[in-house]
């Protein structure tokens, strides 16, 4: 079968769901086949916009006009295999999405609340890069306190309420949102985010890469 087809993926799931590692994984398969895949992050996003960094520092949430607007740009200047983190998040941006591409598969990663809420426990964060880590499994740092990508220390923040209030706006905003275009036609795969492997994710690829040949 010929695979040049190029990804392009909506990544999605609460809080601690697993998309991070999801991504990370995802890259390591498709390097393996000499392929690469673009991510498109909010939180990069946020770091490179003055004006979203405004926003950030306040505690503020971004207005949508803002956010499709950087999506936009950023989604027409890239080409290739794409995977789509953080967008979108609200019923407007799914809107959005479909005026811009709607070429986009949905990975939702399906996860019950009480595991989320156990990685969280066990999450590490890199201050400098953001790369995000456990301190126990196959997600945990090569060496014990320090990121693989840059080096730099690794802090452990756990806020339980903040996560709890996460998981509340993603259920109120965005899972309806995702439901809105799997029902405008995007075809949704379900991802078990329990015990995600590598398998399971080469899986996943040739099940999207096969629909989107059928």
């Amino acid at each position: 079968m010929n695979t040049e087809v190029n990804l392009r993926l909506l990544i999605c799931g609460m809080p601690g769901a697993g998309k991070g590692y999801l991504i990370k994984n995802l890259k390591r398969v498709l390097n393996n086949q000499k392929k690469t895949i673009a991510q498109i992050h909010c939180k990069d996003i946020i770091k490179e916009d003055p004006l979203c960094r405004q926003f950030a520092e306040k505690g503020e949430l971004l207005p949508d006009e803002l956010v499709i607007s950087i999506f936009r740009k950023k989604l027409e200047m890239t080409k290739g295999n794409i995977a789509l983190d953080g967008f979108p998040r609200t019923f407007n941006q799914a809107k959005a999405l479909l005026d811009i591409d709607t070429n986009f598969v949905i990975w939702k990663i399906q996860v019950n609340q009480e595991t989320v809420l156990q990685r969280v426990q066990n999450r590490i964060t890199c201050h400098k890069c953001g790369e995000t880590y456990s301190i126990i499994g196959k997600n945990a740092p090569h060496i014990e306190g320090i990121c693989d990508s840059c080096g730099s220390k690794l802090e452990r923040r756990v806020d339980e309420k903040q996560i709890q209030k996460r998981i509340e706006i993603y259920r109120k905003q965005t899972e309806p949102a995702i439901e809105f275009l799997t029902q405008q036609g995007f075809k949704c795969f379900v991802l078990d985010g329990t015990h995600l492997e590598q398998n399971d994710i080469e899986r996943y690829i040739n099940e999207t890469i096969g629909w989107l040949y059928s």
